[in-house]
C-alpha cells in the first residue's frame, strides 16, 4: 500500500534541495563568493560544493522516503522514517532560528518532517 505522506514528504524534500540549490546560486553564493580576484579559488569552490551537497542531500533525504512510499519500510526503514522526520524538522527549526519566520523553507521542512513523522502511526 502507499504512503501518500511518505510521498508528500519525499517530494516536499527534494523541492527543498532544489530550490535551495537554484536560488543559493542566484541570490546567496555571489554574495558570499563575493569578487572573484578578491577572494582564493579553493574556499569559493568550497563554499559553492558544500551548498550544492546540502541541497542534493536533501534530494536523497526524498528519494529515500519516496521509496519507503511504495516499498513497505521493515522495522529498520521504519527507523530511517523517524530520523529522516527528526532531520527535517531540526531543518525547519534551523531555518527559523537563522533565517527568521519568514525563510521560505521551513514551512516545507516542517511539512515534511511531519509528514515522515505521520506515515509510522
Amino acid at each position: 500500500m502507499t504512503s501518500w505522506a511518505l510521498i508528500v514528504a519525499g517530494i516536499l524534500s527534494a523541492l527543498a534541495g532544489i530550490v535551495h540549490s537554484w536560488l543559493g546560486e542566484r541570490r546567496i553564493l555571489g554574495v558570499l563568493i563575493g569578487d572573484k580576484a578578491a577572494r582564493p579559488r579553493v574556499p569559493r569552490n568550497i563554499v559553492r560544493w558544500a551548498w550544492h551537497l546540502t541541497s542534493f542531500a536533501w534530494i536523497v533525504c526524498g528519494v529515500v522516503l519516496s521509496v519507503y512510499a511504495v516499498l513497505p519500510p521493515d522495522r529498520a526503514g521504519r527507523i530511517v522514517i523517524a530520523i529522516l522526520g527528526a532531520m527535517l524538522l531540526v531543518n525547519a527549526l534551523v531555518c527559523v532560528v537563522a533565517g527568521g519566520i519568514r525563510h521560505v523553507g521551513a514551512p516545507v521542512f516542517l511539512l515534511a518532517g511531519l509528514a515522515a513523522l505521520a506515515s509510522l502511526v
